[in-house]
């Protein structure tokens, strides 16, 4: 069984860590803007730490499927990406979300154009 995202976002709580369930199986990271490299490195090891403790609950709850010793599965594993990287993707959405903010609409002829949306 995979979890619920409700149940990430409860352990993620627990670690300080605000997320909202976005669906049945996504949560959505709510970084700050002014995010840096070692808060970037904190909330990875807070992922990580949930997950454990949600892989460790399901098996002891006798449930099988996607729970391995390296708990839960997701869908991208965050520590493959290597930092540099992950801070550009979180810069990219810093750009995006001022543009949506300033209403350019120069931004968002952009983003669609590259298969995004509005």
């Amino acid at each position: 069984m995979i979890p619920q995202a409700s149940e990430m976002v409860d352990e993620l709580r627990a670690e300080k860590m605000i997320t909202v369930a976005a669906g049945d199986n996504v949560v959505r990271l709510l970084p700050p803007l002014i995010i840096g490299e070692k808060e970037i490195t904190e909330a990875i090891g807070c992922i990580d730490r949930a997950c454990a403790r949600l892989a460790k609950a399901h098996v002891a709850g006798g449930e099988g499927g996607v729970m391995t010793a390296n708990g839960v599965r997701h869908f991208l594993d965050l520590t493959d990406i290597p930092k540099p990287v992950l801070g550009g993707l979180i810069d990219s959405s810093r750009v995006m979300k001022a543009e949506r903010a300033s209403g350019s609409a120069q931004g968002a002829a952009r983003r669609k154009n590259a298969g995004h949306g509005v």
